[in-house]
């Protein structure tokens, strides 16, 4: 009698050669890559903030408006329980680190602008996010404070400078 599983290829256990089978699957769908799983919550937590770290927030700094407003739609789902104005819309913003501030959420409303577009236009004046709606900024104009510019598309801007403050 035989103790032990039986070597693959016995003719009197075809589950050998099943499993064996099936282990060649799974490492040709896998291949090299590594699959964890987490053991403890705190491994779970800690992947988790990788993951907000390393993909979710440089994609948010890096995506079309278009597909950040699908996000959004989306965000409890991908983020948790988290507002997507303190951290989609922020991160997505701060691809221009001039339009936001560590401490607060959103766009940085208290300094005026200059917004160079990607059509060689430039803007100059005080960010309004909330005017503009998600993805957008409206510009008051530092020279002529009724007259706003926009709402001008994320997409649509190149770069963004801190203007000084010209004072009363």
């Amino acid at each position: 009698m035989r103790v032990g599983p039986p070597t693959t290829g016995t003719p009197d256990c075809p589950f050998w050669d099943r499993l064996h089978d099936v282990r060649q699957l799974v490492q040709g769908l896998v291949g090299n890559q590594r699959i964890s799983v987490m053991a403890t919550f705190d491994q779970l937590v800690a992947s988790r903030r990788r993951w907000i770290d390393q993909e979710l927030a440089p994609w948010c700094r890096a995506a079309a408006r278009a597909d950040l407003v699908k996000a959004a739609d989306e965000w409890l789902d991908i983020a948790g329980k988290v507002d997507a104005e303190s951290t989609l819309w922020t991160w997505a913003w701060s691809r221009f680190p001039v339009l936001v501030c560590d401490d607060m959420p959103g766009v940085n409303e208290t300094n005026p602008v200059r917004l160079v577009l990607v059509d060689g236009q430039q803007v100059s004046g005080y960010p309004d996010a909330r005017a503009g709606g998600p993805g957008r900024l409206v510009v008051i104009d530092t020279e002529d404070p009724p007259a706003t510019h926009g709402p001008i598309s994320i997409d649509e801007i190149l770069s963004v400078e801190e203007l000084e403050e010209t004072g009363a």
